[in-house]
C-alpha cells in the first residue's frame, strides 16, 4: 500500500479545516435574526398605500401592538385597540403577524425589520386579496 506524502496530508487537513470553518460561520437563512423583543417600543406609520391612515402610532408589547395615536382620519381605529397580534419571528429579519383591518378583521401578514441605519424601520405586507388599501406599510421607530 502506497503511503501518502506529508505535504498532501497537510494540505488536505488545512483545506478540510477551512471548509469546516466556513460552513460553521454561515448562518442559515431559515434562522431568525430577531425576536419580538427587538420590536418592543413605539412605531409611527410613515408611508402606505392608504395614506389617510399614515401617522398612526403603535406600541409593541410582547407579541402584540396597541394603538397609541391616530391622525383622526379614521373612526375604525381607537386608542388602546390592538392593531397587530401574534408576532412571531420566521426567517432572517422577517416576522409573521396578524394586522387589524379597518373592517375590524385580522389578516395574516409579514413584517421585515431593517436595523441597518441609525433609525429602525418595519416594512409590512398584509395578505389581502388584490392590492387592498393599506396592505403595504412602512413604519419608523421613534
Amino acid at each position: 500500500m502506497k503511503m501518502l506524502s506529508k505535504n498532501f496530508i497537510s494540505k488536505f487537513l488545512a483545506l478540510s479545516l477551512l471548509l469546516l470553518g466556513l460552513t460553521a460561520c454561515q448562518s442559515s437563512s431559515a434562522d431568525p435574526l430577531y425576536s419580538p423583543e427587538d420590536l418592543a417600543g413605539n412605531w409611527r406609520r410613515i408611508d402606505s398605500n392608504k395614506p389617510s391612515l399614515d401617522a398612526m402610532e403603535v406600541e409593541v408589547e410582547g407579541t402584540d401592538a396597541f394603538i397609541r395615536a391616530t391622525n383622526g382620519n379614521s373612526p375604525y381605529f381607537l386608542l388602546g385597540q390592538r392593531k397587530w397580534r401574534r408576532i412571531k419571528p420566521t426567517d432572517g429579519p422577517n416576522f409573521s403577524y396578524e394586522d387589524k383591518g379597518s373592517n375590524n378583521e385580522f389578516y395574516d401578514g409579514t413584517m421585515t425589520l431593517d436595523k441597518s441605519g441609525p433609525t429602525d424601520y418595519l416594512y409590512l405586507n398584509v395578505k389581502v386579496a388584490g392590492n387592498g388599501n393599506g396592505n403595504r406599510q412602512s413604519w419608523e421607530r421613534f
